[in-house]
């Protein structure tokens, strides 16, 4: 019976241990090392294989995954309906409850519902990150001290409508203050890209139109200009299904621009700006951050790492 019980005990132990949660009580200064990926939330076979990419990439592989950053359209098409909506657990639960490191997420224009415009389905996901450890979303824009980097977390989407402009201008200069004070990276996390390639293609000219501005991205390029490419050494974004790596200074940008919104499926690209690197893959892009050496790696649905950028500063 004692040998039962200790049996049973080591058991309990290991679990512990070695479940998803035990990444949970890692401290945000002990983290480094991310998977960066967006438009994730459609239950799609590409979602799934991404997924199992993500597990073998992290486990398999014994490469470090901390946490990471969800870059929004988290539930396609309309976002949830209500805060005990059970579309979050099929979208989100469901596909990454076996990857032991938190997600900290951002909105995007599908989590706002079919006009982007609503609040209340908005606040719905701040509700359910109360509920699911696992899915980080304090606010609808805030931001985190990590290890190596300051991270400010865009919503994009309200900006499209010139929105909470001011806010988080302020939540931008508060978060560049604390990086060049501890000497650590900057970046900035936002739904809608500044530059892409993609079907939406860049921002105040998305859709290849320019009016109406809430629909061009006018306001977003301007906010971009104005308040994160002075000062931010990435950008990352999601919005088109792909992966892209994009020199910013093209657009009068000091910042690196990153596209991943290849979460859940892959579109075409074309050559609209000069990339380092495209692909209409599925995916997403693992970040190792180091104090002044930063690894993009794109990694394909297969856990294949098929392109990689080292960023020094």
């Amino acid at each position: 019976m004692n040998k039962l019980l200790k049996i049973s005990f080591g058991c309990l132990i290991f679990s512990l241990l070695f479940s998803p949660l035990q990444a949970f009580y890692k401290t945000e200064a002990q983290m480094d090392q991310f998977i960066v990926i967006g438009d994730t939330g459609k239950q799609t076979t590409a979602q799934r294989e991404v997924s199992y990419s993500m597990k073998k990439y992290c486990e398999l592989y014994d490469t470090t995954c901390d946490a990471a950053i969800l870059l929004g359209d988290n539930v396609y098409d309309a976002g949830m309906e209500s805060a005990n909506d059970p579309i979050m657990d099929i979208v989100f639960k469901d596909y990454y409850q076996d990857l032991a490191f938190p997600f900290y997420a951002i909105l995007g224009n599908h989590d706002y519902g079919k006009l982007s415009r609503s609040l209340k389905r908005a606040s719905f996901q701040l509700e359910y990150s109360k509920k699911n450890p696992q899915f980080i979303m304090p606010d609808r824009f805030y931001y985190k001290v990590y290890k190596n980097a300051v991270v400010a977390f865009l919503d994009t989407t309200r900006l499209m409508w010139n929105n909470d402009v001011e806010t988080q201008a302020e939540l931008i200069q508060t978060a560049k203050q604390i990086a060049k004070e501890k000497n650590l990276w900057f970046i900035v996390a936002g739904h809608h890209p500044m530059l892409s390639n993609g079907e939406h293609g860049n921002a105040g000219n998305y859709e290849r139109i320019s009016f109406p501005y809430f629909a061009s991205g006018k306001y977003v390029k301007k906010f971009l200009l104005d308040y994160v490419c002075p000062s931010a050494d990435l950008y990352l974004s999601g919005h088109d299904h792909n992966l892209q790596l994009i020199p910013g200074g093209q657009a009068g940008c000091k910042s690196y621009l990153v596209v991943s919104g290849a979460g859940g499926s892959g579109s075409e690209l074309e050559m609209r700006n000069k990339v380092d690197f495209q692909t209409s893959k599925p995916g997403y892009f693992h970040f190792n951050i180091g104090l002044n050496e930063l690894v993009m790696s794109a990694i394909d649905s297969n856990a294949v790492e098929i392109y990689s950028k080292t960023l020094t500063r």
